[in-house]
């Protein structure tokens, strides 16, 4: 099978991160819109508000640099084949690659540490993202050092260095998101969970309308998307194949669009999906009647870091034999 050409894949690289970037701009807007809804000046996430314009400044730079690059590797320099091998050129863009990946890394920790509140937790996450910045401030200036041979990013030490920056990197993403996944299952879970059977339709319906759970999803599958693109990016690197110029410009504007969405993902909860709170009484033979309040603030704040408390689930039953009791479900308002 033909090996594609550095040049196609820089141009091919250029025409879809653009159109990637047009639909992280977009998410971009709106996660700016979800995070200001009805909230006050008190009431902003300023943390994740920062994050994600630093995460929209980054992505936009690697674009630039990648359109600067093209200009004159295409026009100035009518397609010289030797430019778009020359590592040195791109030495912005590669530092403005490993400032995105290492400070989404880190507030992906950051989400890890405020849902468990234990720094035990992310320890061994914080050893690798340290790793990871190693290997990849080395690899950075590794392919900026200028050779005679040409395909810098293939030597053999330059190559040790770029595959211990995307397995580090790896490593770390599957790691925190099954941390911060983890622990929101088995909150969702608590939540539910009673001391005697719930087999009701209404019961059921909650259980599957949960809040939590559908930020769950979103964030595992967020989570897998980036993770396949590092495996898509360590196989084709592995190969030598040109398509990592082409993969490693896509990763790019993934790293903001997976980070938006989460965000998004908990406005939505937070606005439409679901109410605050819910109520439903079920009614037992023995005369007892048992009502139960969910509070779903908790998915709403999940993502947003509103209140740096542990994500927890807090339960008190009172079952009297009498014509009324009650029994609460109220989580804490937490973030993720």
């Amino acid at each position: 099978m033909a090996q594609i050409s550095v040049r196609s894949a820089t141009l091919i690289s250029v025409i879809i991160e653009g159109a990637l970037y047009g639909f992280s701009a977009f998410m971009f807007f709106l996660t700016i819109w979800a995070l200001l809804y009805k909230r006050s000046t008190k009431e902003l996430n300023h943390i994740m508000f920062a994050a994600a314009c630093v995460l929209f400044i980054l992505s936009t730079l690697h674009l630039v640099a990648d359109g600067i690059h093209a200009y004159d590797g295409f026009i100035r320099l009518n397609g010289s084949q030797a430019y778009f091998l020359d590592g040195t050129t791109q030495t912005f863009k590669n530092s403005v690659y490993e400032l995105e990946t290492l400070f989404a890394d880190a507030v992906l920790i950051y989400r890890c540490y405020v849902v468990w509140q234990k720094l035990w937790v992310v320890v061994i996450p914080s050893i690798l993202w340290i790793g990871t910045a190693i290997a990849a401030s080395h690899t950075v200036w590794s392919i900026s050092q200028p050779i005679v041979q040409g395909e810098t990013i293939y030597l053999l030490e330059v190559g040790r260095w770029v595959l211990s920056f995307y397995s580090l990197a790896l490593v770390t993403n599957i790691i925190a998101t099954g941390l911060l996944a983890y622990k929101i299952w088995v909150v969702n879970r608590a939540a539910f969970r009673i001391s005697f059977d719930l087999t009701t339709r209404e019961g059921a319906r909650q259980r599957r309308k949960s809040s939590l759970h559908s930020l769950l999803l979103v964030i595992l599958e967020c989570g897998a998307l980036y993770s396949l693109s590092l495996i898509v990016m360590i196989t084709v690197y592995t190969t030598k194949s040109n398509s990592a110029y082409l993969v490693v410009d896509l990763i790019g504007q993934i790293i903001p669009i997976t980070f938006y969405v989460i965000i998004i993902r908990a406005a939505m909860a937070r606005m439409t999906d679901t109410p605050k709170h819910h109520s439903m009484s079920i009614s037992k033979r023995n005369g007892t009647t048992v009502q139960f309040e969910v509070n779903h603030d908790i998915a709403m704040e999940s993502t947003s870091l509103e209140n740096r408390q542990p994500l927890e689930c807090k339960t008190s039953v009172d079952i009297a034999k009498t014509n009324h009791s009650s029994a609460s479900f109220l989580p804490s308002r937490s973030s993720v």
